[in-house]
């Protein structure tokens, strides 16, 4: 084998060798356990004397990239970092929450050789989340916002070995699998805002597609209306349907042009909120005048005067991810780890109209 060796530069030549063996076993070419011939005819090989191949294989040494033995010979001792393939669902890129997300899961595995890959929607395809897993060829699952019945499927006896973290869910509805969530009841700080304004009338939108976590805001929802002892019945929740930002736009005219229209409406995502605030603007609506409007995860790059709910989705993400990764290396972790959910009021909330 034949190193280049730079003749014009003050870089020594036993270290232009231990550069060039470093990159030649880190790439893989020198694999843990190649013995390297004699130093006398490697050195003769590399066309330098073996003095000067005895420092590049000390510079080496030290590094723990290879191991001398007396009398046995120069043996390659470095392993690479393992490869991590990560199976992620339920994350949506075309999102500026998604990419929150997201970041978050890049920032957890900045530092070691991985991969993810995205599973699609599995509730769409019509196969289970096993299969998808298994045609992803990973050994590791991260789940996000997810419904009941696919969280269900992580019992399934060859999901139950694989390492598995679930955002936005708790424990009970993931078969104990590890999970980072928020606090109960995430919608109880915006319901009573609304209240000490002195609004008596609110509504939610939500999703027809209900996932764990959108089901845990109707829930808290419903639990704050009654708590502050606000009117409370079933048409006061409506879900979208279809594309969610022309279904938010329907839903906020339906609740505030409706016989007992709503002086303030909760809306449980990103999406949604955009399209309400689209839809009541364009017939004239104003806010916060006429009507006061609260998102769930709006960042103040995509829209700052929309008043909104926040989770720490990045912190969230880089957490599920360390977890992930202490799982992958047979650390043990915690069941779960809870994190506030945040009202930021932005001035879309105001006094209900006499």
């Amino acid at each position: 084998m034949r190193l280049e060796i730079k003749k014009n530069t003050s870089v020594p030549v036993y270290i232009q060798i231990a550069d060039g063996l470093r990159d030649r076993i880190k790439d893989g070419a020198y694999s843990p356990g190649f013995r390297f011939p004699a130093e006398s005819d490697f050195a003769a090989e590399l066309g330098i004397n073996h003095q000067t191949l005895r420092k590049s294989f000390r510079i080496l040494s030290e590094e723990n990239l290879i191991q001398q033995k007396r009398g046995k010979g120069t043996f390659v001792t470095y392993e690479a970092d393992p490869l991590y393939r990560i199976a992620v669902v339920g994350y949506d890129m075309r999102t500026s929450s998604g990419a929150k997300w997201l970041s978050g899961l890049y920032e957890a595995f900045s530092e070691i050789r991985h991969e993810f890959v995205f599973l699609p929607v599995v509730y769409e395809t019509g196969k289970t989340l096993k299969e998808h897993f298994h045609e992803s060829k990973a050994e590791a699952l991260v789940l996000y916002g997810q419904p009941p019945e696919i969280l269900q499927q992580l019992s399934d006896a060859e999901l139950i070995s694989v390492p598995s973290v679930v955002i936005n869910a708790k424990p009970s509805e993931t078969g104990n699998r590890p999970c980072v969530d928020v606090l109960p009841n995430p919608l109880r700080p915006a319901v009573e805002h609304l209240a000490k304004l002195g609004h008596r009338r609110i509504g939610l939108i939500t999703r027809s597609d209900k996932t764990s976590n959108l089901l845990e805001r109707e829930r808290s929802f419903l639990n704050s209306l009654q708590e502050f002892g606000l009117e409370n019945s079933p048409e006061l929740i409506v879900s979208s349907e279809g594309t969610h930002f022309e279904s938010g736009m329907e839903c906020a005219l339906k609740l505030v042009k409706g016989e007992n229209p709503v002086t303030a409406i909760i809306c449980s995502g990103p999406t949604i909120t955009s399209g309400a605030m689209y839809g009541l603007m364009k017939d004239g609506i104003r806010i916060p005048e006429d009507v006061s409007l609260i998102g769930y995860d709006i960042s103040a790059s995509l829209n700052p005067y929309i008043s909104t709910l926040i989770q720490p989705q990045r912190e969230m993400a880089h957490y599920a991810g360390k977890m992930l990764l202490d799982l992958l290396r047979k650390k043990k972790v915690r069941d779960t780890e809870i994190f506030q959910v945040q009202f930021e009021d932005r001035g879309s909330t105001g006094k209900p109209k006499k």
